[in-house]
């Protein structure tokens, strides 16, 4: 790919892109290879569906992209520097498990499974990242299988929000970067239990919302309550 194609800002995010920490001077080495692909979609462009996919590693340079499973459920909303395709670039299947729709014009950068092979190959250190960023998204999934199991709306919503904190200076926030109703549909509750669950999250003290973020004054006492609720 010629880098020179690239926007502001675009080279930090695929040098703090996973598969380069540690390795970051070898970044613009990979990108550089003819089989790197920068590829543009306008708002609704399909980037991957459940039979249009291709075995490469996806990293969002601009825009946004919304995963859905088959019936409409929201998995995620990926934002600049959000990685896709990851568990499909060595796996066996001969289909994609989830649809990727362009909610916004978007930019993304497409590594193919040959060039992360041999890149993998010239540095176990790209290898290791890889290992490492699997691992974590299995360990999220057994967070999530957790999440959906638990038996009401709060402690749902609880432990979504422990495991979507950014810390800002003192302070805890949550922010889904979508409205209520696609984070409902996110979570497989309806729109008015997340309204409840939010509700009950403040009366508790938990939980202040401020505009679309959520801040939470003491993520150790929100923690212990979806513990509570849902690991009984």
């Amino acid at each position: 790919m010629d880098i020179s194609l690239f926007r502001a800002g675009e080279p930090e995010r695929v040098r703090e892109c996973f598969l380069f920490r540690g390795a970051e001077q070898k970044a613009m080495r990979v990108v550089s290879d003819p089989r790197c692909e920068l590829a543009g979609y306008g708002r609704g462009g399909t980037v991957y569906d459940l039979d249009g996919y291709r075995r490469e590693l996806g990293l969002v340079l601009d825009g946004t992209v919304e995963a859905r499973k088959p019936g409409g459920f929201v998995m995620t909303v990926l934002r600049p520097g959000s990685l896709f395709g990851a568990a499909a670039v060595f796996g066996g299947d001969d289909g994609y498990v989830s649809t990727l729709t362009a909610t916004s014009e978007c930019r993304v950068l497409l590594f193919p499974q040959p060039l992360l092979e041999d890149a993998m190959r010239a540095d176990f250190v790209l290898a290791e990242n890889y290992i490492r960023f699997l691992s974590g998204r299995v360990r999220y999934l057994n967070g999530l299988i957790g999440g959906l199991a638990c038996p009401n709306a709060e402690g749902t919503l609880a432990h979504w929000l422990c495991g979507n904190l950014r810390q800002e200076g003192d302070a805890f926030f949550a922010d889904p970067g979508v409205s209520l109703i696609v984070l409902a549909q996110m979570l497989n509750i309806s729109r008015a239990s997340l309204y409840r669950a939010l509700e009950g999250l403040e009366r508790a003290g938990l939980v202040e919302r401020e505009g679309r973020r959520i801040r939470v004054p003491d993520p150790g006492a929100l923690s212990r309550y979806f513990e509570k609720e849902c690991l009984k």
